[in-house]
């Protein structure tokens, strides 16, 4: 598609292929937004221009095991708005996701939604000319009751440290 600028001021822009157009995404407010939603199930959509995202815009990612939605700006990212990942697969594995390339952003998004499932972290890093979704294993505190039984026989094994060296004095 090519034309000036494609302005979403509600609905869904969805979809893979090529826009050569400067696009904004921004709804008229919070019961009406606008969204993106790159790909066809997990592809990639390209955008030959710049990119806006108001406050009422959102960014739906898609991904699975393997592979995640991307957005390809050519040119400058505007950000704001919701960042929305949703997990389309079976198994969550670990890894760095490329969904988001630019030449150059301003701005941040005003909130993520990540996905939650236990025993596994979300992330998003931005770079100079990229945003990645990390996702990494947690790392489990050891529980309370655990910990007291490892601390308690070093406490005893010092308490008698301490008393031999009492009654040598």
């Amino acid at each position: 598609m090519t034309q000036a600028s494609v302005d979403i001021n509600g609905g869904v822009l969805k979809g893979n292929g090529t826009i050569t157009s400067k696009v904004t995404v921004n709804g008229t407010g919070l019961g009406n937004l606008a969204y993106i939603a790159p790909g066809n199930s997990i592809d990639t959509l390209t955008i030959n221009g710049d990119y806006t995202q108001g406050e009422f815009g959102l960014m739906a990612i898609e991904f699975d095991e393997t592979s995640i939605d991307w957005l390809d700006i050519s040119g400058l990212a505007s950000l704001a708005g919701v960042l929305d990942f949703t997990f389309t697969g079976a198994d969550i594995n670990i890894g760095t996701f490329n969904f988001l390339t630019f030449a150059s952003v301003i701005g941040s998004f005003d909130s993520i939604l990540l996905p939650s499932f236990a025993g596994f972290n979300f992330d998003v890093v931005f770079g100079a000319t990229f945003a990645n979704l990390v996702i990494s294993q947690s790392v489990s505190e050891v529980p309370v009751p655990a910990a007291l039984f490892l601390f308690g026989p070093a406490l005893l094994g010092f308490m008698g440290l301490r008393r031999r060296a009492k009654m040598t004095a």
